[in-house]
C-alpha cells in the first residue's frame, strides 16, 4: 500500500510503500523500487537518493544521483 506520493516531476512520482522510496511512471507502474531511505523529485532527468546502511552495530547514510 502507497503511504506517501509526491508531485509529478519529469514524468515520474516518488513514492513511498514500506517505508521505502521508490518511483512510478504517469500510468502508476513501478519503474524503481522502493529501496531508498529518501528520494527526490526529477530535474533536468536526475534525482538525488538516500540509503541507509547498517554495517555491525553503525548506520551509515549515503547520498546518490540517479538518472
Amino acid at each position: 500500500m502507497i503511504e506517501d506520493i509526491k508531485p509529478l516531476s519529469e514524468d515520474m512520482f516518488a513514492f513511498k510503500m514500506n517505508d521505502k522510496w521508490g518511483y512510478l511512471d504517469k500510468k502508476l507502474d513501478i519503474v524503481i523500487k522502493p529501496q531508498f531511505a529518501y528520494a527526490g523529485e526529477f530535474k533536468n532527468g536526475i534525482s538525488m537518493v538516500q540509503i541507509y546502511r547498517k554495517l555491525f552495530n553503525t548506520t551509515y547514510i549515503y547520498y546518490a544521483i540517479i538518472n
